[in-house]
């Protein structure tokens, strides 16, 4: 949809698998990177950042964002897409932090299978972009249901937030309390 709209699109996985059919389904310019290492060429009038929290850390998250965020143009949209934390850890559980905004390394089914993951509540994704400066346009919430039968319907969040200015951007909060990986 953006590149057919006239926009230049450049996209990031750590699979090449997903590189190579993003080369043949959209025109533009892809790469094969890992997303805590990348570093913006530029600035971009859009950022997406959609399940990439999947296995990673709260730092490794952190980081990330606020990298990509401050690559944004004065105007550009950041649109984060996840599932959210407070539809499916309980309220007591230990995997939360202790603003009970994220939780880390949350068994949630991923097509199908238990898989280790990361979620901020739907609010704490919001006041995660909001305190590093962007300004909230617009949240979406619904399900998606997977074309396989081992699959089971699937929260789906996306938040969209706008860097108004080319003011600095802070850090987003909560500030994580470990390290980042490796």
């Amino acid at each position: 949809m953006l590149a057919e709209a006239g926009m230049e699109v450049t996209g990031i996985d750590i699979a090449p698998k997903m590189i190579e059919i993003a080369k043949k389904e959209v025109k533009g310019r892809f790469l094969v990177a890992d997303c805590l290492e990348y570093e913006p060429e530029g600035s971009y009038d859009a950022v997406f950042i959609i399940y990439s929290q999947l296995s990673l850390s709260y730092a490794d998250v952190h980081a990330m964002v606020f990298r990509l965020a401050k690559s944004l143009s004065p105007g550009g949209l950041m649109c984060v897409g996840q599932d959210a934390a407070d539809l499916h850890v309980p309220a007591d559980d230990t995997h939360w932090d202790e603003t009970h905004t994220y939780a880390e390394n949350f068994n949630l089914p991923f097509w199908g299978k238990p898989f280790k993951t990361l979620l901020l509540t739907r609010q704490g994704q919001q006041d995660f972009l909001t305190s590093m400066g962007l300004d909230i346009v617009s949240e979406t919430f619904g399900f998606f249901q997977p074309d396989n039968p081992v699959c089971g319907q699937e929260h789906q969040q996306y938040v969209i937030a706008q860097r108004r200015n080319d003011d600095p951007l802070s850090p987003p909060k909560p500030l994580p309390t470990e390290g980042r990986r490796g």
